[in-house]
């Protein structure tokens, strides 16, 4: 009787199936350290230190999910231009769990799908046994792929903070699988869609990655014309449920700071040995699968391919090409798993013997390069492979309580500065704060002390990221130099000073006895606490009055011309860039206005609301918060651009109100994306009322 039950279950392919797949996740979650997950700290290490911030941020303020916020550089549209899912999901847990813990579970979603969605992915486009449970092998040994540790989608990338992109590329592999099917069956439009909303909502990339993908899709078979109308369904559907977010992005785009990478190639990265016994039986894939005229495998070749074009052609861009090598590895993955599955059969068959030895050497070969002890000691397998990602992991998990440095220094400075009158707060950045939990540790600032502070992560959020930059390097030997492709200015601590006045900086913490002795000479020192020591920076004020400045036509360019005037001219001389002749004629009535009395009263800041009193009526008044086009003002003209990023107002009223607000742009988007919402669920339950999904 138990024979027979054994029998059946070996015949059973789902079972066998579902038996494999837990085995896997029994060995994924094993490395996974749950009793750190678990414990109420803020996670720490790379990126991810910093993303608490934004976690914290939107936790805050949701179920609102888009505001402004003070808190980094000269303030920033928050999530404007950075998908908001994962920080989304973290909130909806941190109903039920703890914060801290709700943000690193959220982390490790990524992860986490991944087997089943390429599983399920490679089920979609037709394939049985045992290729969706070999390729579901090679995901998890992706996973561990230690070859880079910020490209995206492998756990050393997740941990660096790229967790968002994880997601989004772990759900690209069901798109595939399921977009495939549906265009052939011409089904499953509405799961397609929803798929690839949250793929947009999670991370952009992968979203290009399934565009191309769908755009040759559409030609791989005869019909054609029927193809194209499903994809343009699923994809513009997609883009209308992710409306309130992807259409401001894209609208107001140009008020981003603007990175520029150059092409990255490393062949250890394409081909690295942990991952060369599926790049090898990749060409078995490609040989088989031509051989049996099984053509599923062009879907899994469309997408690599694409992804290896844009991978090796991309450079000078804001794009930096390595985000496309994750799915070009996955793409010979898939492809090693049909070959692996393929070479089974062959065995089994018990046919061409000499083409299977030949075989056979070749993985001998290959294994052996991969780990030289596979076959003469114990050292085997996947484990073995792995170095830094477990001491990584409770590097993160255990948060930054645990560490000595944190608690004997970095509790104490949040401690003293929250006791501080609000104000910005500037600081020399190290690489050794690397011990208190990540580098970045100081970009928490706004959440533990109630003060906003100039760094922080989604530097292309904030259209005053280059000036950040150059005040950082002008005050720091070891700036981080973040933007790519930007010619930053030389060290030197007077001129950095004079910026740190016109960026509104109240407070500097320095590290290193070199910057406190010129920190001192400039600044007046407040207290030491550690190795830090706080100062006040001189003369600063939110709102300026000044009665002479340049007018500018604002053109595409302006920011270039903003960056040269805070560089090399007179920072006392600032430049308005008006958009039509109606603006200029406002401002010129406001030059050389003279009898200045400058007494502002600054009577609120808040995210969205900055109010002030002024009797320098009709002049000009510079606030020192980047500008964005749906600040809105009551009681003054404006507001208008002013170099390097703020705004200026000219007052009519004595009491002048600054109100942050969605504008019409966003207003149309948040329509579109509930219309869409309801159309789908409409669809769902009564299908047959909507023809045109």
């Amino acid at each position: 009787m138990i024979k027979e039950k054994i029998n059946k279950i070996l015949k059973s392919p789902i079972l066998i199936s579902i038996l494999i797949l837990i085995v896997l996740y029994i060995f994924l979650f094993a490395q996974i350290p749950w009793n750190l997950i678990f414990k109420d700290t803020m996670i720490s290490g790379g990126d991810t230190g910093s993303h608490n911030y934004i976690a914290y941020k939107l936790a805050s303020i949701f179920p609102t999910i888009k505001t402004w916020t003070h808190d980094w550089y000269g303030g920033f549209p928050f999530l404007y231009f950075y998908p908001p899912l994962m920080f989304v999901i973290s909130a909806l847990i941190s109903f039920i769990l703890k914060l801290n813990v709700a943000f690193k579970l959220a982390t490790l979603l990524g992860t986490l799908i991944m087997p089943i969605c390429v599983y399920l992915g490679l089920r979609f486009l037709g394939y049985k046994k045992y290729v969706p449970e070999i390729g579901a092998l090679g995901s998890i040994m992706f996973l561990f792929l230690e070859a880079f540790s910020i490209y995206g989608g492998n756990i050393p990338s997740t941990l660096a903070g790229e967790f968002s992109y994880s997601f989004s590329f772990a759900l690209f592999f069901l798109f595939m699988g399921l977009l495939s099917k549906g265009v052939d069956e011409n089904k499953y439009l509405v799961p397609n869609i929803i798929i690839l909303a949250i793929m947009a909502l999670s991370h952009p990339f992968p979203v290009i990655s399934a565009t191309l993908y769908g755009g040759v899709l559409i030609f791989i078979k005869k019909n054609w014309k029927e193809r194209l109308k499903y994809i343009l369904k699923v994809f513009m559907f997609a883009f209308m449920v992710s409306a309130f977010w992807s259409i401001p992005f894209l609208y107001y785009k140009s008020y981003t700071s603007m990175m520029n990478w150059y092409r990255t190639v490393e062949w250890k990265e394409v081909f690295p040995p942990f991952l060369r016994f599926f790049s090898l039986t990749a060409i078995l894939g490609l040989f088989f699968s031509i051989k049996n005229k099984n053509w599923k495998f062009i879907n899994i070749l469309i997408f690599g391919v694409t992804n290896f074009i844009l991978f090796w052609l991309v450079t000078n861009s804001p794009i930096y090409n390595t985000r496309f090598l994750p799915f070009f590895i996955m793409s010979y993955i898939l492809l090693g798993a049909i070959g692996i599955n393929e070479l089974i059969a062959e065995i089994s068959s018990r046919k061409n013997w000499l083409y299977i030895v030949l075989i056979g050497i070749v993985f001998v070969i290959n294994l052996t390069l991969i780990d030289p002890t596979f076959f003469f000691g114990k050292n085997t397998g996947i484990k073995s492979q792995i170095k830094y990602i477990p001491y990584w992991m409770e590097w993160n998990y255990k948060g930054f309580e645990d560490k000595d440095a944190y608690r004997n220094a970095a509790i104490p400075l949040f401690k003293y500065l929250k006791t501080l009158p609000y104000g910005k707060v500037m600081w020399e950045y190290r690489p050794e704060y690397d011990s208190f939990g990540t580098p970045r540790f100081l970009e928490n600032i706004p959440i533990l002390t109630g003060k906003p502070t100039f760094e922080g992560l989604l530097i292309e959020s904030s259209i005053f990221g280059p000036f950040h930059f150059i005040n950082q390097t002008e005050t720091t030997e070891s700036p981080t130099s973040a933007i790519a492709g930007f010619e930053y200015p030389p060290f030197n601590f007077k001129k950095g000073v004079e910026h740190l006045k016109l960026s509104n900086a109240k407070y500097f913490i320095a590290y290193t006895e070199n910057i406190k002795k010129l920190a001192s000479e400039n600044m007046q020192l407040l207290e030491n606490i550690g190795p830090f020591a706080i100062y006040a920076v001189p003369e600063n004020r939110i709102v300026d009055v000044y009665n002479n400045f340049e007018l500018m036509k604002k053109e595409k360019n302006w920011i270039k011309t903003s960056i040269d005037w805070y560089k090399n001219k007179d920072l006392n001389l600032p430049i308005i860039f008006y958009e039509n002749d109606y603006q200029k004629e406002q401002l010129e009535l406001a030059r050389n206005n003279f009898n200045i009395v400058n007494e502002i009263d600054v009577k609120k800041i808040t995210d969205t609301k900055i109010s002030f009193t002024t009797n320098d009526l009709n002049k000009i008044h510079i606030v020192k918060v980047s500008y964005f086009p749906t600040w809105k003002v009551n009681g003054a003209k404006g507001p208008f651009l002013v170099s390097p990023t703020f705004m200026a107002v000219i007052p009519n009223k004595k009491t002048v109100t600054l109100t942050f607000k969605q504008g019409i742009v966003d207003q149309i988007a948040y329509i579109i994306t509930y219309l869409s919402i309801i159309l789908i669920v409409i669809k769902i339950c009564r299908p047959k009322l909507i023809k045109f999904i």
